[in-house]
């Protein structure tokens, strides 16, 4: 029997199988986690770990000879049909799949004749389907604003029907009527840890060398069923097709040759222009959904293709977690992460127009420097070390002669804390480490006169859920898979 996870729940669940079991095999997207699994476990002879993402692993390799299985998974929402299709439609189906995703996802997976949507139809065709439990957001650390549950698929020996060819089936049934359908994401903020200018490039931009890692300050995005391209959000200045969620989905469809049917449903969050990446982060979001929402199954390269073309950090949040970004900020390397670390996140009551262009017309060439301070932070990230002295952004030597107020919050922060904050992005915001929640508290109140607002926020890993999931006893194999954000 083999059991696949997705997103990791550290080495303790694997320890409750690994004893129980003939085989297990764990394969994990996080490189850091994949590493430390055996040596946590103490390399037992029946655990393999293959670092490696579920949603491209070569399925036939890792199960070989093995024809009775069974499959665990906590998935991502915006890899779940995609992935739960791969095991129902490959040569050697599991006999037994145990997953736990969105509740609304399982509640389509199970549901009855009458109210079966498109995703019920591909599930239930090989195996019979069963809602084992709800998990409530507080099983999760930090908690979603979203439930999620476990669901149970039993492989038939034969599809429910009989049908000459399965693709045409499936084809035919995304066109009949009752079809609509919903899907709740996520969409995080960020923070530059570090962000140097290296020079003015032949094309007109600056190279940037940067490290940016998400935090769990978040925007909510609806996917829905429609016959046309829409974009609703709490913010009436964002109800407009300059919207990055508006271009994300209209270029995702001209890639997969299709129209740009679904409506989108914004509730923001994070706050609007303050250098965090809200806009760029709700269109990766909407990528990530639509790929599994459409049923495209396109490659991650070429979804990074259509985030590139939407702005230099958008395919940053195609990864989260924590990522080295040059070039103009579009070429992304992941970075180990610790998440969890708590930040104050400080937020001025300052906006101001055409702010990046504005602050790059300020910087000279003696603003610029030569990316050793951003390769000196990622060495101590790789060491798990995280310090507001290795913190830096180029643009904090020209942010508050542009900002008016800014210098202001900046004291009023560094006062209350004893060191200084530093700017995200293009700001305003600016963000510090926090020793405690009393430190954060004295934060709020030094900023009450000027009009700013305070966070208290922590940093997300690419792989940060646990999976709360208990199984009876079994001398058979299991296999563990991980594969991004939940």
């Amino acid at each position: 029997m083999w059991c696949w996870r997705l997103a990791p729940a550290g080495a303790h669940l694997l320890a409750f199988f690994y004893p129980r079991l003939k085989r297990v095999i764990s394969v994990e997207l996080d490189e850091r986690l994949a590493e430390s699994l055996t040596a946590k476990l103490g390399n037992p002879p029946n655990l393999a770990v293959v670092q490696a993402d579920a949603r491209t692993v070569d399925l036939s390799q890792l199960i070989g000879n093995h024809t009775t299985y069974k499959v665990v998974a906590n998935l991502p929402y915006y890899a779940a049909n995609f992935i739960v299709r791969r095991f129902l439609e490959c040569e050697c189906p599991p006999t037994t799949m145990v997953l736990m995703v969105q509740r609304e996802v399982a509640e389509s997976m199970t549901a009855a004749p009458g109210g079966m949507t498109l995703l019920a139809v591909a599930t239930q065709f090989y195996a019979r389907t069963r809602l084992v439990c709800a998990v409530p957001p507080t099983a999760f650390r930090p908690s979603p604003k979203v439930s999620s549950a476990v669901v149970r698929l039993d492989l038939l020996d034969s599809p429910a029907v009989e049908v000459s060819s399965p693709d045409s089936f499936f084809h035919l049934t995304s066109f009949l009527p009752g079809q609509e359908r919903s899907l709740l994401v996520k969409a995080f903020a960020k923070l530059n840890l570090c962000l140097e200018i290296m020079g003015r490039r032949s094309d007109g931009y600056h190279e940037v060398r940067t490290v940016m890692q998400a935090i769990d300050l978040e925007d909510e995005i609806e996917i829905a069923t429609s016959d046309s391209l829409s974009v609703k959000c709490n913010d009436p200045a964002l109800n407009d097709k300059e919207n990055l969620a508006w271009r994300a989905a209209a270029d995702l469809a001209r890639k997969a040759g299709r129209l740009p049917t679904v409506s989108i449903t914004i509730k923001k969050h994070i706050p609007v222009g303050m250098g965090l990446g809200g806009g760029s982060s709700d269109a990766a979001a909407v990528i990530l959904a639509l790929n599994e929402f459409w049923e495209l199954d396109l490659p991650l390269a070429s979804l990074v293709d259509v985030a590139a073309g939407l702005g230099s950090d958008v395919p940053f949040f195609l990864w989260a977690g924590a990522a080295l970004a040059s070039g103009r900020g579009d070429a992304v390397e992941p970075l180990p992460t610790k998440p969890g670390i708590g930040l104050t996140l400080v937020c001025p009551g300052i906006r101001l127009e055409a702010k990046t262009a504005r602050l790059y017309s300020r910087l000279t060439r003696f603003h610029f420097s030569d990316g050793g301070l951003t390769r000196w932070l990622v060495q101590n990230l790789m060491s798990g070390l995280y310090s507001d002295e290795l913190f830096h952004n180029a643009f904090e030597s020209v942010a508050f002669e542009e900002f008016n107020g800014l210098q202001e919050v900046f004291d009023a922060v560094e006062a209350a804390t004893g060191r200084r904050p530093h700017l995200t992005g293009a700001g305003p915001a600016l963000f510090l480490m926090s020793s405690s929640q009393e430190e954060h508290a004295r934060v709020i109140d030094a900023l009450q006169p000027h009009g700013a607002k305070a966070y208290f926020v922590r940093t997300l890993g690419r792989n940060r859920t646990p999976s709360p999931v208990a199984f009876s006893e079994s001398k058979n194999t299991h296999v563990f898979l991980s594969c991004g954000e939940n």
